[in-house]
């Protein structure tokens, strides 16, 4: 009878190690709830990594251990992401948010992830999970520091795949790393998140509750950031026309935004094949708002460019008769009479001819004359911009060569001499 027991007592130490694993699971799950989240984690991670070693520790019937194992890690993790008082464990774990997150999706694809917790826990603990990773990566973002801030927003999206906010931020830190076709593809999908919601929503009594919440008033505040800057980037790709269907998108979406019709007509502005749209853009603009002298301005420089000169003058005029100090109009009324002078100089360059050469000179004089005053006020407005005493330099000793009298000219001069001087102490 001897031998036999000597068997049982044997079979009974061999078995020991493979009830272990799941002791050590359970161990670590009394800590957690005990409050010693340090020794539970320890525990825990310590028994998953036995199991990988050996996959015969966690038998049959054992299996759902992992998946407790994973889904009290992602508990651990999570309170010391949040609880200030771990300060030790939070220097320990700097990225327990992430970690968390890990640990609960094993939990939830495992094959007994969903079988010994209710699906309401589950949900609430995702949520959680979101809430960690969001908050921390708008922390991260808003010290700049956009490698981590997309790691957490993309933890986040995981974990969260429906929020609109969490999209748009995980596609703006990605920008931010210049990751350009992943920036794109988070901002179209926060685009169509909050279309989904908020336009193709068929149900209108949901809808209407919908729009009465705090949350679509902050989704509705940063959509139009979303449509511009997919059209920033469309446009900066050469596809001017799909910068303007994206907000185009966002104008149905928010009308009102003045932000976007900016955006819209500083593309048309910066693509001379789409010049007829613009006039016709612009005009309308214009016309819906004929105090906005920025949105004239704008208007100005494109028929400037494109041999429009005398329009694009009354409007500088009409702005710089509003507002004298207007930095833009100045400059556009300068510039238009100084590049007038040039062109015409190039023109005089290319004859013989003197009575045609004097004739030249005298328009060139009293271009540089009407070019004067403005480039004065800009100086007056910007004194340490060298362009606007370059330009002042070359002008009063262009006019005081041909000055109507020695007062006239003695005064050119010391403009000019004063005007050299401030450009070179600039320049050293």
């Amino acid at each position: 009878m001897q031998k036999p027991i000597l068997l049982l007592m044997l079979a009974t130490l061999l078995s020991l190690p493979l009830a272990a694993q799941p002791s050590k699971v359970t161990s670590g799950v009394l800590d957690f709830q005990n409050g010693n989240v340090g020794e539970a984690i320890e525990k825990l991670e310590a028994a998953l990594a036995a199991g990988e070693e050996n996959p015969d520790l966690f038998r049959k019937g054992k299996a759902k251990y992992i998946a407790k194992a994973h889904y009290y890690l992602h508990a651990a993790y999570a309170r010391v992401a949040r609880d200030t008082s771990l300060k030790d464990l939070q220097a320990q774990y700097p990225d327990a948010a992430l970690l968390a997150a890990d640990h609960l999706d094993l939990a939830l694809n495992h094959e007994y992830g969903k079988q010994w917790q209710t699906r309401a826990t589950l949900d609430n603990a995702s949520m959680n999970v979101w809430y960690s990773l969001y908050s921390g990566g708008v922390d991260f973002f808003n010290e700049a520091n956009y490698d981590r801030a997309t790691a957490y927003f993309l933890g986040a999206d995981k974990a969260n795949p429906n929020h609109f906010l969490t999209t748009r931020m995980l596609g703006t830190a990605q920008l931010m790393q210049e990751d350009t076709a992943a920036a794109i593809a988070s901002l179209e999908k926060a685009l169509n998140l909050f279309k989904a919601r908020y336009m193709d929503n068929e149900d209108e009594k949901a809808l209407e509750a919908l729009k009465a919440t705090s949350e679509y008033e902050e989704d509705l505040g940063q959509i139009s950031y979303v449509a511009q800057q997919l059209a920033v980037i469309y446009n900066a790709q050469g596809d001017p026309r799909k910068a303007l269907d994206v907000l185009k998108v966002g104008e149905e979406i928010d009308p009102n935004d003045p932000d976007m019709k900016r955006q819209e007509l500083n593309i048309y502005n910066q693509n001379p094949e789409l010049f007829e749209e613009a006039v016709s853009k612009f005009e309308s603009a214009i016309a819906e708002n004929p105090d906005d002298d920025q949105i004239k301005l704008a208007y100005a420089s494109l028929l400037e460019r494109n041999e429009r000169a005398e329009d694009a003058l009354a409007i500088y005029q009409e702005v710089y008769e509003k507002d004298p100090n207007n930095l833009l109009a100045n400059y556009g009324l300068g510039a238009s009479y100084i590049n007038q002078a040039a062109e015409i100089s190039q023109v005089k360059m290319a004859t013989d001819n003197e009575e045609k050469i004097a004739e030249y000179d005298k328009q060139i004089i009293a271009l540089l004359r009407q070019a004067y005053p403005y480039m004065k006020k800009l100086h007056e407005l910007q004194p340490t911009e060298r362009e606007w005493l370059s330009q002042l330099v070359s002008i009063t000793g262009n006019l005081s060569s041909v000055a109507d009298n020695d007062e006239e000219a003695q005064r050119f001069e010391e403009e000019m001499t004063l005007y050299g001087k401030k450009l070179g102490e600039l320049n050293q």
